[in-house]
C-alpha cells in the first residue's frame, strides 16, 4: 500500500511539473534597451562654453559602456542621436547610432565588439564626437522656438521608440526602450515673435513680471506659476510624451553679473530657480515619464558617474 501511495505522488509531481513548461505564461518577460537623444540650443549663444561638449561625451561613452556593453551583452538594441535643435541653420550633420538597425547577429556583435573589417562601433562613436565638436564650431545667431521644436520631434520626428513585442506559442517578450531626451540650453526661452508662437516665450521680462508678482502678493515662484496661467508655457501634451524621460541641462548662470561676480537675485527668485519651476510644470501637464532640470555651468567638476545617476529607468 505504501509503495502505491509514493507512485501515485511520483506520479502527480510528475504530472505537475512536467506540464508546468507547456502553461503560457501570464507574466511577459521584459527586456530593456534605451534611446538616447541629445538635442542642444545653441541659438544666440556666441560664447559656447565647454561645458555642453564635455557632459555630451559623458553620455555617449555612457552610451557604450552602460547601454551597448560590449564583449558582455548580446543583441543589443539601443541607439544614440545627436542634433541641434535648429539643424536646418547647420553645416553639421546629424550624428546618429542605432544597434538595432543590424538585423544579423553575427555582424551586429562584431561591429560593437570591434571586430568587423568595416566600421566599427569604436569608428562610429569617434565620429559621432566629431559631429559634435563639428556643431559647437559653428556660430548661430538667430533664435529659436525651442518647445514647439522639442514637440515636433517628439512627435513627428520618428526618433521615439515604442514597445515591441515577440510573440510565442508560450510566452511574450516585451521589448521596452527607455527614451532619454537631453536638451541643452542657455536658459531663456526667446526668438523673434515671427519665428514662433508667443505661448513659449519666456524670457527676462516674464521673469520679472513674476518676481514682481510674487514680492507682491508672499507667494512662492511655483505657486504663483501653477495657480496663475499668465506665468506658465502652454502645456504640449501627446501619447509619445508618456515614453520621454526629459532632461534639461542648464549651461548659463542667466542673471549672473560677471563684472561683479554675484547674482542679481538669489534663491527662490533666482532667474534659474524660476526657469527650473516654468520647465518643471510644463513638463509635468505635457506628461512627460520623468522629468530633471540641471545647471552644468560647472561640468569640469562633475563626477565621472554623473549621467550613470542621472539617468531614469
Amino acid at each position: 500500500m505504501r509503495e502505491l501511495r509514493t507512485a501515485l505522488s511520483i506520479a502527480i509531481l510528475i504530472f505537475v511539473y512536467g506540464c508546468k513548461f507547456d502553461i503560457p505564461n501570464d507574466e511577459p518577460d521584459i527586456i530593456e534597451y534605451d534611446n538616447i537623444m541629445i538635442y542642444t540650443d545653441l541659438s544666440s549663444r556666441m560664447n559656447k562654453k565647454p561645458s555642453d561638449t564635455l557632459v555630451i561625451n559623458q553620455i555617449v561613452d555612457f552610451f557604450v559602456s552602460g547601454c551597448v556593453k560590449p564583449g558582455i551583452k548580446v543583441n543589443d538594441r539601443s541607439a544614440i542621436l545627436f542634433s541641434r535643435a535648429n539643424y536646418q541653420r547647420s553645416n553639421c550633420p546629424t550624428a546618429k547610432i542605432d544597434i538595432g538597425q543590424f538585423k544579423n547577429l553575427e555582424e551586429k556583435q562584431k561591429f560593437v565588439n570591434n571586430k568587423s573589417h568595416n566600421k566599427n562601433l569604436k569608428d562610429a562613436i569617434s565620429e559621432f564626437k566629431n559631429i559634435v565638436r563639428c556643431n559647437y564650431a559653428e556660430r548661430d545667431k538667430g533664435g529659436l522656438d525651442l518647445l514647439s521644436l522639442i514637440y515636433q520631434e517628439v512627435n513627428t520626428g520618428n526618433h521615439i521608440k515604442k514597445p515591441e513585442y515577440l510573440i510565442s506559442e508560450t510566452d511574450t517578450t516585451t521589448l521596452y526602450f527607455h527614451n532619454h531626451l537631453f536638451i541643452f540650453t542657455d536658459g531663456y526661452l526667446e526668438f523673434s515673435t515671427t519665428a514662433g508662437s508667443k505661448d513659449f516665450y519666456y524670457g527676462e521680462p516674464q521673469i520679472e513680471a513674476l518676481r514682481k508678482f510674487c514680492r507682491t502678493n508672499k507667494v512662492s515662484p511655483e505657486e504663483a506659476i501653477r495657480n496663475n496661467p499668465q506665468f506658465k508655457i502652454r502645456p504640449l501634451v501627446s501619447e509619445n510624451n508618456k515614453l520621454v524621460n526629459l532632461y534639461i541641462l542648464e549651461t548659463d548662470d542667466r542673471g549672473f553679473n560677471v563684472q561683479k561676480g554675484t547674482l542679481k537675485n538669489t534663491g527662490d527668485l533666482s532667474d534659474n530657480n524660476i526657469l527650473r519651476l516654468v520647465w518643471k510644470i510644463w513638463a509635468k501637464e505635457s506628461g512627460f515619464r520623468h522629468f530633471e532640470w540641471r545647471p552644468i555651468t560647472t561640468a569640469t567638476n562633475l563626477p565621472n558617474d554623473y549621467i550613470q545617476k542621472l539617468i531614469k529607468r
